[in-house]
């Protein structure tokens, strides 16, 4: 009660500073009648009287706080959280009170909301436990949803009684598919051990029809955390649009369609991340600039595809038994360093026009390390090749690939090549050919 009293008797100086000359003495008479119906524990008087201080001078900020303290005392949670929303909306910096007005709305909260499962949020929401959501929902710019450590939040598969209009996807990427849209702030997260898990429902428990369901698309959301969570059974896992700032951390992509889709510029760092039988693990367009780091990607049909003119960082990452590892097409610019590529069709297959980097990376036992094709012009440079059982690059077509400073070692053929490629300075040992020209 000590600090709550000094709360208000500094909210009450404020108040008097910050209101008009003509209506100073009333207002202030309202604050002082408020605060000391409070300081009884009559909250019931001290609403009143703070509601008529507001009435004479609504633009003093900090009688808000206090009206919304008398309102948590009377246990009216949906008006407290109204008007210590109003506050923060009024207040122009941050302070004791506003911190303390945000912890405080946290906890009211849950005590309030009832999870939206189809249509948009229209305050601060935390979801925990089983949660069956059966229409696209939308979190609003300036609101928060917060879900807990090992919440199952369950999608309806191939059915949505509302579909927001998101021009970026496909109709088919849309429609009838349930979708959780940010452009607020999403706090997904978990804990090892306590995921939290995103997947498809049942259609009908008689039936146990399983379809896709649409996935999180990320709207220019600001200040949104994915951490800790598994994510199945998506037409798109996770959608980056429009340039959003997210925290995105050990998380898990299991049987999706595509496990992560960055479009436009998208920037984000994706960490530490788990990509497993997965149709693509990401897909990135767009002149996006991704990093990528410290992921596995195992038994995806792609690991990862690169298109259009996106120049995206992938290292210190696995790719293990993909029918292909990473794949580019059209004028992508990609830097791959440091990875592992092991028992995949391709390690990395490049087509069209792609300039890729690809620097200090390990390819172990797949059919072909690195296809090029087309006019690609690929820098491939200080790797090490070992036991790839038909070449450990093959070039065709037209490209130009610089092939210099490699290790090649136990292969079925080091270099299949065409007249445009450029070759120098690699080391060779125990392949069965070293350097096969074709026309």
């Amino acid at each position: 009660m000590k600090v709550i009293c000094n709360f208000l008797f500094y909210s009450f100086l404020a108040v008097l500073m910050f209101s008009g000359n003509a209506h100073a003495e009333s207002y202030s008479e309202y604050v002082k009648r408020g605060n000391s119906f409070y300081k009884e524990g009559n909250y019931g008087d001290s609403v009143i009287a703070y509601k008529e201080a507001i009435k004479v001078a609504g633009k003093n900020v900090n009688v808000y706080y206090n009206l919304g303290l008398a309102y948590k005392k009377l246990k009216n949670y949906p008006e407290a959280l109204k008007t210590f929303e109003k506050f923060l909306r009024l207040a122009k910096k941050d302070n004791k009170m506003v911190s303390r007005a945000k912890r405080i709305i946290r906890r009211i909260a849950p005590a309030i909301s009832k999870p939206t499962t189809s249509g948009k949020l229209k305050n601060y929401e935390v979801w925990e436990g089983w949660i069956l959501v059966n229409g696209d929902v939308i979190v609003p710019e300036g609101v928060v949803l917060k879900i807990k450590p090992g919440a199952l939040v369950m999608f309806s598969p191939l059915s949505s009684n509302y579909d927001e209009k998101t021009p970026y996807l496909k109709k088919e990427e849309s429609d009838q598919l349930c979708s959780l849209i940010v452009r607020g702030t999403l706090i997904a997260e978990g804990k090892k051990g306590n995921e939290i898990l995103f997947s498809n429902s049942y259609e009908n428990m008689s039936t146990k029809k399983i379809g896709l369901w649409g996935g999180i698309v990320f709207e220019g959301s600001k200040g949104s955390v994915l951490k800790n969570v598994k994510i199945e059974r998506a037409k798109n896992g996770v959608i980056f649009s429009d340039s959003p700032n997210v925290v995105f951390k050990n998380n898990v992509f299991m049987k999706n369609e595509i496990g992560v889709r960055l479009t436009d510029s998208a920037v984000e760092t994706l960490d530490d991340s788990i990509f497993y039988r997965n149709e693509t693990g990401i897909s990135i367009k767009s002149a996006s600039k991704a990093v990528i780091s410290n992921a596995n990607f195992t038994k995806n049909s792609y690991g990862i595809k690169i298109y259009e003119s996106a120049k995206p960082e992938i290292k210190l990452s696995t790719f293990n038994d993909n029918s292909c590892g990473i794949g580019t097409y059209g004028k992508a610019f990609p830097k791959i360093t440091e990875n592992t590529f092991k028992n995949g069709k391709f390690g990395i297959s490049l087509t069209d026009n792609s300039k890729a980097l690809i620097q200090d990376n390990s390819f172990l036992a797949n059919k072909i390390g690195i296809f090029s094709v087309n006019t690609s012009s690929p820098r491939i440079y200080g790797n090490t090749f070992s036991d790839n059982t038909l070449s450990a690059i093959k070039t065709v077509d037209e490209s130009s690939a610089k092939i210099d400073t490699n290790t090649f070692k136990g292969n079925n053929v080091g270099i299949t090549k065409v007249k445009t490629v450029n070759i120098l300075g690699n080391t060779y040992e125990d392949n069965n050919e070293d350097i096969k020209d074709v026309d």
